[in-house]
């Protein structure tokens, strides 16, 4: 329970708390999504109430994620490399294997009891799971698992090009603004001519556009990487522009709160601006709006909330200001260490567990309570269990493959 409990020095309290605030986001999110194959009609009541608009954009979990994902593997990357002039490739792919792979595959014998009554029950039907394609694959059993897919591609990549390529820019910035105008421009074609998308997407869960939009499009790596790709420059800067980040974030230069500001509006605007892609919307801001304006919301948007997450993360390391200030308390706060630490297990474990959760809660609860009641209780319930069985996981699974990690001797 010490491990739990305590954070090591050598963790950043601030990337512990959007962590956890990115999981426990998309708990909350699919808690609310799921309760489309419980209760038909009554999602879509949540765009009546605009304070719970933050809910729908759970999906956002997911960039966050991305983001601390790329900063932390990009950490360890740059370290290595800084201090020894090389970098052990084989030490690096056995540590994520040990890290992402045990636990997983638990995840998925769970699966095969849990979603049975979906047709997730035969285990040949996993390989594209456990080779971590699933997210090119249609129909591949544990749909939420795409993320996993497009950061384990991005980490069997990334190594080489930091390695090989990323040295052979002279400015450095040059290879991730390349990077990002191909992911941007791809999305653009995706947006303008091969799907010819508008805001509000107006799909309805688990139609056929729906699934179209979603396997598509969605959750593709070659549309989806730049919030890995955004967290290695940021883990850049902190590496080997340490001095420079703390000169710009210590001096209190009226641009750096400028920026803050900014940061914040834009990830609060970002996360409180649905655009229709779980359920139609009566109302929506993009039908006043000229379509291309929509358009390029939609290939922008996770940019920039990308940008803003990466921000916030080197001011709360290195800055102080009126605004980081408070955020970095905030983030620090000890309450979500722990949620951090098993919020792998609990990512993996969650989903399973609302989609066969849902329906027999009501059952039990229909005869006694309206569906208003039976949705929080469903989310608290929820929520509960998941955490139970994520710290379960975390110790069962988890933290003897971590052990087994450390013992390893690598040449």
């Amino acid at each position: 329970m010490n491990k739990l409990l305590n954070r090591s020095n050598s963790n950043f309290a601030v990337i512990d708390g959007i962590r956890a605030i990115a999981v426990l986001w998309v708990i909350f999110f699919h808690a609310w999504l799921f309760q489309q194959l419980t209760i038909p009609g009554f999602i879509d009541k949540i765009y009546d109430y605009p304070l719970f608009y933050w809910v729908t954009k759970g999906d956002l979990g997911v960039d966050l994620f991305f983001v601390i994902s790329g900063f932390l593997i990009g950490s360890i990357i740059f370290k290595e490399i800084k201090a020894s002039n090389k970098f052990n490739f084989k030490r690096f792919y056995v540590r994520r294997f040990l890290r992402l792979s045990p636990v997983y595959i638990f995840a998925i014998f769970l699966n095969l009891y849990f979603l049975k009554d979906y047709g997730q029950d035969n285990l040949l039907k996993y390989w594209p799971n456990l080779l971590y394609i699933n997210n090119y694959i249609p129909g591949s059993p544990m749909g939420w698992t795409w993320s996993l897919a497009i950061e384990e591609q991005f980490y069997i990549v990334v190594p080489f090009l930091l390695v090989f390529i990323f040295p052979k820019f002279r400015n450095k910035a040059t290879f991730f603004i390349v990077l990002s105008a191909i992911s941007i421009s791809l999305t653009w074609y995706y947006v303008y001519i091969l799907k010819q998308y508008r805001l509000p997407f107006n799909l309805t869960f688990f139609t056929k556009d729906w699934i179209s939009w979603f396997e598509g499009y969605y959750m593709l790596t070659h549309l989806r990487y730049i919030g890995l790709l955004l967290g290695v420059a940021t883990a850049y800067v902190n590496v080997y522009k340490i001095e420079e980040a703390k000169n710009i974030f210590q001096n209190k230069t009226g641009l750096v709160k400028i920026f803050s500001i900014i940061s914040v509006i834009g990830l609060i605007v970002i996360s409180f601006t649905p655009v229709g892609e779980w359920m139609p919307m009566k109302t929506s801001i993009f039908y006043s709006l000229n379509i291309n304006i929509g358009r390029w919301y939609e290939i922008l948007t996770r940019p920039l909330f990308s940008v803003f997450v990466a921000f916030i993360i080197l001011a709360s390391i290195h800055g102080s200001n009126f605004i980081i200030n408070p955020i970095k308390k905030f983030l620090s706060a000890k309450f979500f260490y722990p949620i951090a630490q098993v919020s792998y297990s609990a990512y993996l474990f969650h989903e399973m567990f609302i989609i066969w959760a849902s329906p027999r809660l009501f059952k039990y609860l229909s005869p006694n309570y309206s569906n208003t009641q039976i949705f929080f209780i469903t989310v608290f319930v929820s929520l509960v269990v998941i955490l139970i069985g994520a710290i379960i996981m975390y110790y069962l699974i988890e933290q003897p493959f971590q052990k087994i990690r450390e013992k390893i001797k690598f040449s």
